[in-house]
């Protein structure tokens, strides 16, 4: 038996190819995947805007896993990663866009989210959402190179790769810890690094 969705459902003939998607994508959330995705935020310049970065359905950084679930207005699965992380991932639609959203927690609290946009054909019109949002047009910036940061010290970026993807990440946690922990850090920006460090 496997939980999908909120709902446990037997992996009989009919369902085998659900848990089969389920199982590679437990498998793609690996540790190793998602340090990946967190030390790419070492990589990049940011700009500081003076808008919140933030989820919506009023989901903010620092929120637990319960709080989560309370406010979401969606179907979701919740996936453990080691002992440190659970991906709360759901699919919504936002006018002609289907994104692929995934929550990660690190020790009950919210550290990371991305919008993954695996359908869009206009990549354009999300990064001048982005501006439109966070920079209200007064400067550009262009995502596909740099990244903007808040001032409670979260962070957003844009991965332009295969699937279009924007990525938001939180300072202000333990979870800064752990990234410092990472064997990996090293080999990163010392900008980011001092940054983090600040």
């Amino acid at each position: 038996m496997l939980l999908i969705q909120n709902e446990l459902i037997s992996t009989s003939e009919e369902n085998n190819s659900e848990a089969k998607k389920l199982l590679e994508l437990a498998e793609r959330k690996s540790l190793k995947y998602c340090n990946s995705l967190y030390l790419e935020f070492f990589k990049q310049f940011y700009t500081r805007t003076n808008c919140k970065i933030d989820h919506f359905y009023d989901v903010n950084f620092g929120d637990s896993v319960n709080e989560v679930k309370q406010k979401l207005q969606a179907i979701y699965s919740i996936i453990p990663v080691g002992n440190l992380l659970d991906i709360l991932c759901y699919k919504i639609k936002i006018g002609e866009h289907r994104i692929e959203v995934e929550l990660h927690f690190y020790r009950n609290e919210l550290v990371f989210f991305k919008y993954a946009f695996p359908f869009i054909e206009d990549r354009a019109d999300i990064i001048s959402h982005l501006n439109q949002k966070y920079f209200e047009n007064m400067t550009y910036v262009d995502f596909l190179y740099e990244g903007a940061v808040d001032i409670d010290d979260n962070f957003l970026r844009v991965c332009n790769k295969e699937v279009f993807t924007v990525l938001y990440l939180s300072r202000r946690s333990k979870f800064v810890g752990y990234l410092r922990s990472l064997d990996d850090i090293d080999r990163h920006s010392s900008d980011m690094k001092n940054y983090l460090a600040g």
